[in-house]
């Protein structure tokens, strides 16, 4: 159990300066687009 704690941890500490953080940012202003449009179009 600590053990996915830590992993948890390590990821969002890790997440947050490495590659993965910026994947991961593009990927929610994507998201954030994609409902935009859909918004425009209702």
């Amino acid at each position: 159990m600590e053990f996915w704690i830590w992993m948890i941890v390590f990821i969002f500490i890790g997440g947050g300066c490495s590659l993965t953080g910026t994947w991961w940012s593009k990927k929610k202003k994507e998201e954030k687009k994609k409902e935009q449009k859909k918004k425009e179009q209702n």
